[in-house]
């Protein structure tokens, strides 16, 4: 509906109510109120008519054709002629998400990405929730609290109301989707979903010593390169870790194997369950795969000869430029911030450059021209 307000002096900070009949070559204050699901979209009049907007104590005041016009807060001049102003409403709602049945809920659709570090390529990126089998996501549609059965829940959920919540089965894994439809106008949440690490990383290494050594011999070359190279920062959840993380699966997939390497670092997870949120250990499930399948593509065109490191660098650097690879989008203390690609930011040293074969700027942690691997040829 529009609240009609009489404004005999514009400039005056005091109204008087409304009117049924207002005065010829007078201004008339109009403010939109839309119902629970909708929004204010623009003003349409049945013939040209003239409006003000705010503030209106300036003089001169700011006037423009009222037909079309698409802020809310207006003032419009009564002429000779009677005028229809009408308020043009459309169906509109936000879904929030948040751990906890009561507290810090965040906008997932659309996206609050107010504390992304970077700037982002495009306004409306694809943004992920990053979940743990066996937890539980709670979901919300802050417009419509206190007429919540007109909320229909769909995919991962299900039922009406204004809140609801998904937990995830043991076995869960992949990508997942959230919707909530009001008055025709549906919102949705996309999340990735990864099962909770089993195995610790001392139970994988007992089993499989091998592969733990040759994990645990490269482990510092790939933390010291993320510090080292620019990479477009975040060596926290960033573009940095993101590829330290795909570094270290590549090399142990180079030598044992894709599947070798996910279990080994998966176990490594093992170990972050109770230090970091589950959104920075989905992101490092993530970034281990991609590296994962990395090593295993360098392997099968490299095996039993040997392989320069810039070549397995280079590999992790196209994975980070074309979007492979997964980030956070703000500080590893934020256990609401969503899982973006690589590629949606740009800004200073993004994207990140390949390393030449011999590197010009020496370093304490890189031997010149770089280690060489043999690659072990491996049978089907």
């Amino acid at each position: 509906y529009v609240v009609v307000e009489d404004a005999k002096t514009i400039g005056s900070i005091s109204y008087h109510g409304p009117r049924r009949y207002y005065p010829k070559d007078g201004w008339v204050r109009l403010r939109p109120v839309a119902n629970p699901g909708y929004r204010f979209v623009k003003w349409e009049t049945d013939k040209d008519a003239i409006g003000a907007t705010p503030p209106f104590w300036m003089e001169p005041l700011q006037t423009m054709h009222l037909n079309g016009y698409e802020e809310p807060e207006v003032a419009v001049f009564l002429n000779k002629e009677d005028i229809q102003v009408t308020a043009v409403f459309e169906p509109h709602i936000s879904l929030q998400f948040g751990l906890s049945k009561e507290r810090n809920y965040k906008d997932v659709a659309p996206p609050d990405l107010r504390n992304i570090q970077h700037m982002l390529v495009s306004d409306s990126p694809d943004v992920y929730i990053g979940a743990l089998a066996e937890g539980t996501i709670w979901f919300r549609v802050p417009e419509m609290e206190e007429c919540g059965e007109s909320v229909t829940w769909g995919g991962a959920a299900s039922g009406t109301g204004w809140r609801t919540s998904v937990t995830f089965e043991e076995d869960a894994e992949g990508d997942f989707q959230v919707s909530a439809t009001v008055n025709g106008a549906v919102v949705a949440a996309n999340l990735k979903v990864f099962k909770r690490p089993q195995e610790s990383l001392i139970e994988y290494s007992i089993s499989h010593p091998d592969v733990a050594a040759t994990a645990l011999s490269h482990q510092s070359r790939c933390i010291l390169w993320a510090h080292e190279w620019q990479m477009g920062g975040g060596i926290y959840n960033g573009r940095s870790n993101a590829c330290q993380h795909a570094y270290w699966s590549t090399l142990i997939a180079l030598y044992h194997g894709r599947q070798a390497s996910i279990d080994l670092t998966t176990a490594y997870e093992y170990e972050n369950l109770d230090k970091h949120f589950a959104n920075a250990v989905v992101m490092d499930l993530l970034n281990n795969a991609v590296g994962a399948a990395k090593g295993d593509a360098l392997a099968s065109a490299h095996g039993g000869f040997f392989v320069h490191d810039y070549i397995v660098r280079n590999s992790v650097i196209e994975a980070l430029n074309d979007g492979e690879l997964w980030m956070l989008t703000s500080e590893p203390d934020d256990r609401l911030a969503f899982l973006i690609r690589t590629d949606e930011i740009e800004g200073e040293n993004i994207p990140s450059e390949a390393e030449p074969r011999i590197s010009l700027e020496p370093a304490f942690w890189r031997e010149d021209p770089g280690p060489v691997y043999e690659v072990p040829l491996r049978g089907d």
